[in-house]
């Protein structure tokens, strides 16, 4: 919404967009703090509790570190897609920005549902519930799988009066539905790769979902490449999906595998 005020209404341009950016996660921030003093006093936390215990802090760490490295993996592979991308002109550049914020409309909940996922699971863990861990993941799977297949379908299908929304230049809008079609008839890969990835970290299994996240930057570095050289703009829309393939697979084979049941006994065992 700030995107769209501060560029289209105020005409702020590049700088309105990043202003934007700051400016909703400062909002966020403070939304969420001010929640937290309201409705969650045992969280509430003053000077004398600012102390640091080498056991957390070695905790947080272990896990903080990986996550991150995760979390830079994604915008890593969207700066290797753009370099791909903008050898084919302004109007592809700005296709491809106009589709990939449908996505990310589109498929916010997915990563809720991942997160929310995630969560129970880790609690069940701290429960020693492990029984409740696998059926907590399938489930998650089941609703966040129909989830992305529902919004994916009805992004598709609503994608060029979706896009009217972002610009009127009927050339960007033709290169944002293309993005739309490839991207979103992938939507369910992309819900089960947060699932998966939320499994993981809630069992305190977290080097992989850096493999996760370096497969999907060396996919689309390599792929985007690739791909635009055998099948132009075309080609690189296909890099992300098949990033996100990867990812998948990469995580159900670790699922699979049952190496996470040992990070989270350690885990269980911490807490």
């Amino acid at each position: 919404m700030l995107d769209l005020l501060f560029v289209i209404a105020f005409g702020w341009g590049v700088a309105g967009v990043a202003l934007a950016t700051v400016l909703a996660q400062l909002i966020s921030a403070v939304a969420c703090i001010i929640y937290v003093l309201i409705r969650l006093p045992e969280l509430r936390f003053g000077i004398r509790d600012c102390r640091l215990d080498a056991q957390v802090v070695s905790e947080i760490i272990r896990i903080g570190v990986p996550s991150a490295l995760s979390s830079c993996g994604v915008s890593l592979s969207a700066m290797f897609m753009q370099r791909a991308i903008n050898g084919f002109g302004d109007v592809a550049v700005t296709g491809y920005t106009v589709g990939n914020k449908a996505e990310q409309i589109g498929m916010c909940l997915s990563y809720a549902i991942g997160m929310a996922t995630g969560t129970f699971c880790g609690q069940n863990i701290g429960a020693r519930k492990y029984d409740r861990v696998k059926k907590g993941l399938h489930i998650g799977c089941l609703i966040g799988f129909c989830y992305a297949a529902v919004v994916s379908v009805l992004v598709i299908i609503f994608a060029r009066p979706f896009v009217g929304i972002f610009t009127q230049n009927s050339e960007v809008a033709s290169v944002a539905v293309e993005v739309i079609y490839v991207t979103m008839a992938f939507g369910p890969v992309l819900g089960l790769v947060f699932i998966f990835q939320n499994f993981l970290k809630s069992a305190g299994d977290v080097a992989p979902t850096v493999w996760m996240s370096l497969m999907e930057i060396i996919s689309r570095a390599v792929l985007a490449v690739l791909f635009a050289a055998l099948w132009g703009r075309f080609g690189v829309w296909w890099a992300t999906p098949v990033g996100w393939s990867a990812s998948l697979l990469l995580g159900f084979i670790r699922y699979r595998s049952g190496t996470w049941k040992d990070k989270a006994i350690l885990k269980s065992e911490y807490e």
